[in-house]
């Protein structure tokens, strides 16, 4: 059952961190933050919905295995 609510949760966040990081460029005018990684829009691209997803993992882990 917490593997479920932890997968639930963890990609909802990680959505909610996609789309938050995606408005966030929009309202500085960026669209790609470096060319890093041709094709993939840079490397803010590919990490952003670790900027939510990442502490909850962390804060769950640490709340249920300590």
């Amino acid at each position: 059952m917490h593997a479920l609510l932890a997968g639930f949760v963890l990609s909802l966040a990680g959505f909610l961190g996609d789309i938050h990081v995606s408005a966030l460029k929009r309202d500085r005018g960026l669209k790609d933050c470096s060319s890093a990684l041709p094709g993939h829009g840079g490397f803010l691209d590919r990490v952003d919905s670790l900027t939510f997803t990442a502490p909850l993992l962390l804060h769950g882990v640490r709340w249920f295995y300590t």
